[in-house]
């Protein structure tokens, strides 16, 4: 089943707020990863430098959990559950630096001669969108205080 993303979600997701990306090791310990991010329609995209160790993990077994909290607005967060459909190299080099224009401002500031980046493609299977004040009665909405 395809999780979509309603547009409570897409706000917190097309912010530029930081991703935790949730995968498994060799031995199945969990382990989190702080990344950038973005949508495409109703799938998330992960770029990063061939080398590290969580594209290997993704490798292995493509199950993910991302989290993304607000930055402005921390009781408020999206969880997105899902696989990892699609693996590219195609596009990264540019995707990369969309990625820095959205967090930074700017074109991404580290490439190097020989770089290699990948591009990951995430299929929401389950998305949990939270607001913990909304469930704090009394307490008034984030436009009010």
């Amino acid at each position: 089943m395809t999780a979509t993303f309603n547009e409570r979600v897409r706000k917190v997701l097309d912010a530029p707020n930081l991703a935790l990306v949730a995968t498994v090791d060799s031995s199945g310990a969990p382990c989190v990863q702080p990344t950038w991010f973005d949508t495409d329609g109703d799938t998330l995209r992960i770029n990063t430098q061939e080398g590290r160790a969580w594209p290997e993990r993704v490798r292995r077994d493509a199950r993910v959990s991302i989290c993304v909290v607000n930055a402005t607005e921390t009781t408020e967060y999206v969880e997105v559950r899902g696989r990892v459909i699609e693996e590219t190299r195609e596009g990264g080099l540019e995707h990369i630096d969309t990625l820095s224009r959205k967090y930074l401002g700017i074109d991404y500031p580290h490439h190097y001669e020989g770089e290699e980046r990948t591009v990951f493609r995430i299929k929401p299977d389950k998305v949990i969108y939270v607001n913990l004040l909304e469930a704090i009665p009394g307490v008034p909405p984030v436009s009010e205080r």
